[in-house]
């Protein structure tokens, strides 16, 4: 995954949010789309799960995203964004090593070859020496927590009758264990050795190629029906927003190793009978799992066209979802059951005679076959430096845009930019080609008073209309007529004048400085938000240093507002408990150099873990909280923790206030 990760141009080691997938994969109290409300039974949030519930969200879409778009423990990430990564595994394969270890040397050269593996343990401290862990296979226990495997010792003493041991990382920080890490026997019970959770591989990790999954199996892979072979899933076209849906691959799940598929897409099936076929494939599988399937040609579908999804396996039968007991990692007596739900004409499975509706078997059931389609626009629009946002007065202001062919040629001389000052009707200005597939568009010079808005379109050679943004007139690109100046800006490197006050708390005052980033307090940043070095945090020592049993309020010098702006800011909040909102990091504002009253212009109560965050108050923001924009602006942070008291750590970084400066030219006469 390390050179997908970093060739999408992310930036350190690859980290996906665990806790979007606690939040987000369907089984749990806070959301089952199977169910009506969707929320209320099933699993508690982060206390169960485990590798099946995983490839269940993955397989259909949801996840993963990076730990900077979902990590969010104590209230529910957003489970959809635009500014998002999302990742995809096109493969999952389950291994067992064998009580004889006959399978190990696989389960080593997948670790070699494709990196990080899944495994479990139950974690007890009879089954500890040291950090070493080994729990006899005659033991009756259960798996209670999940872990991975990075390396192995063929030669390491253990517990065990005989050497050997998985070098296992945890997940309890790197003060536990040898630095975050510990061993595992080869002959524990578990690991490399359950089903279901004792080897776990997920492959061919890619940035999400797919922007839609047809599914009918939510909770994906519960169960297997054994004795079939055939099966297939009805589905719908959604249809392309613009452009045209194309099916570029089919996934499913082999129940066995070394199975033989036959993959294939038809366009009728009736009177029990599939007719026309459009697509198929055929391949071997080595090893049971999680498979994606790419089609040789992508096939194109129509809003409300039907289309049916075969799949036939030489052995193993037909995994599928259904109602069923989920394990919560923690013992047996701790299963908890998931609701799952289908409806007619949606499963079909072959019983040697005729073609069968799964659902006449059971009404919570479908098979685990999936098309994965793309929405293929007719051209693409791009703006590489994006749109300008400000304009200066008085000159024109071009820029770049950049024209790609997809399902049609551009038509030339179609570029056309469309913009209007006034909020009348849209005037047109052809785009200059200035060679490839780049233009340049050019605004007219504006004044002061102008609000200009604009979009662009182009045409295919077949009059297909592309317009950046899509819906464009309904949505437009906006931008100010000025110039943007500076007013104040503050890393805090030197002391400008905050103020920090104590509103009852016992710990957690603001102190200016670079974070201590103590290793045995896991709640504090790394390091600062904007990267000079020091920022405001909570009691920045070692220690427990968060806010206990009140608030603590940091208060800002003047700045000046009165020509209009912004003011942005880094803000860091860890909670331990985002409920109610009561502990948070409250922002009001202040006209008049603090005297009077305050007003709330931003009020920030989700928890970010340990990553900073950036927050824009406008200047339309500031005039709805009946703010004037005035020479004597103030604002300030106040970090609370409320009751029940919980772990509360704030930050604040990078703070400055940027004004739009425009002047119309002086005529004479």
């Amino acid at each position: 995954m390390t050179g997908n990760w970093n060739t999408a141009g992310e930036s350190g080691e690859p980290n996906l949010a665990e806790y979007h997938l606690d939040w987000w994969n369907g089984f749990n109290q806070h959301n089952n789309d199977d169910i009506d409300p969707p929320d209320g039974t099933g699993l508690e949030v982060h206390q169960g799960g485990d590798y099946r519930v995983t490839t269940a969200y993955l397989s259909r879409g949801e996840g993963a995203v990076r730990d900077i778009d979902g990590q969010s423990y104590s209230t529910p990430p957003l489970r959809y964004d635009s500014s998002y990564h999302f990742y995809y595994p096109r493969h999952v394969e389950w291994y067992v090593a064998e009580t004889d270890l006959s399978n190990i040397d696989l389960i080593k050269e997948k670790v070699i070859s494709e990196g990080v593996m899944g495994t479990c343990l139950c974690y007890d401290a009879s089954f500890m020496s040291g950090y070493t862990h080994y729990q006899p296979p005659s033991s009756t226990l259960d798996p209670n927590h999940a872990v991975a495997i990075i390396g192995w010792d063929d030669s390491k003493i253990t517990q065990a009758p005989e050497p050997g041991a998985w070098l296992i990382k945890n997940s309890w920080g790197a003060s536990w264990g040898e630095n975050g890490y510990f061993w595992i026997s080869y002959y524990d019970k578990n690991c490399g050795q359950h089903a279901e959770m004792g080897a776990v591989s997920f492959q061919d990790v890619v940035v999400m190629p797919y922007d839609r999954f047809y599914y009918h199996d939510y909770h994906g892979w519960r169960n297997t029906l054994t004795d079939i072979s055939e099966a297939f899933n009805a589905f719908t076209a959604n249809g392309a927003d613009e452009g045209t849906e194309m099916i570029y691959a089919v996934s499913f799940f082999t129940a066995g190793d070394n199975v033989t598929y036959t993959a294939t897409i038809y366009d009728r099936f009736e009177e029990g009978e599939l007719f026309d076929e459009l697509a198929t494939k055929t391949g071997f599988f080595e090893h049971t799992g999680y498979h994606t399937v790419d089609l040789d040609t992508p096939l194109s579908l129509t809003e409300g066209d039907n289309f049916y999804v075969y799949v036939q396996l030489s052995s193993g039968g037909h995994p599928y979802g259904q109602t069923s007991e989920v394990p919560v990692l923690l013992g047996s007596k701790y299963l908890t059951i998931v609701e799952s739900n289908s409806n007619p004409g949606e499963s079909y499975y072959y019983d040697g005679v005729n073609w069968v509706d799964f659902y006449n078997d059971d009404t919570t059931a479908n098979f685990c076959i999936k098309a994965l389609a793309v929405d293929v626009p007719f051209l693409g629009i791009n703006l590489p430096d994006g749109a300008p946002q400000y304009l200066t007065q008085g000159e024109q202001t071009t820029f770049s845009v950049e024209i790609t062919e997809g399902l049609e040629t551009y038509q030339p001389g179609s570029a056309t930019l469309h913009y209007r000052y006034d909020g009348g009707i849209y005037l047109t200005e052809s785009l200059n080609s200035i060679g490839g597939n780049l233009f340049e568009a050019t605004l007219p010079a504006a004044n002061c008073e102008d609000n200009p808005e604009f979009y662009i379109s182009a045409e295919g050679e077949s009059k297909s209309l592309v317009l950046n943004p899509t819906n464009a007139p309904t949505n437009v690109y906006v931008a100010q007529v000025g110039i943007t100046s500076t007013t104040m800006y503050d890393d805090f490197e030197v002391d400008l004048g905050w103020t920090s006050e104590n509103l009852g708390a016992s710990s957690g005052d603001w102190q200016r400085g670079v974070p201590v980033d103590d290793d045995g307090w896991d709640y504090d940043p790394i390091t600062d938000g904007d990267g000079s070095g020091q920022c405001y945090l909570t009691q920045n020592t070692f220690g427990n240093t968060d806010i206990d049993g009140g608030s603590v309020r940091l208060t800002s010098p003047l700045f000046n507002l009165s020509n209009g702006g912004t003011v942005e800011y880094d803000y860091y909040l860890y909670l331990t408990d985002a409920t109610g909102g009561v502990d948070k990091l409250l922002v009001e504002a202040n006209d008049d150099a603090g005297t009077g009253m305050w007003v709330e212009v931003a009020h920030h109560d989700t928890d970010g873990n340990l990553y900073w965050r950036h927050h824009i108050i406008t200047e339309d923001d500031f005039t709805a909280a009946g703010l004037s924009l005035t020479s004597n602006m103030v604002v300030r942070f106040t970090a609370n923790d409320g009751e029940p008291q919980s772990i509360v750590e704030a930050g604040v970084d990078g703070f400055h206030v940027i004004s739009i400066i425009c002047e119309n030219p002086y005529i004479c006469g």
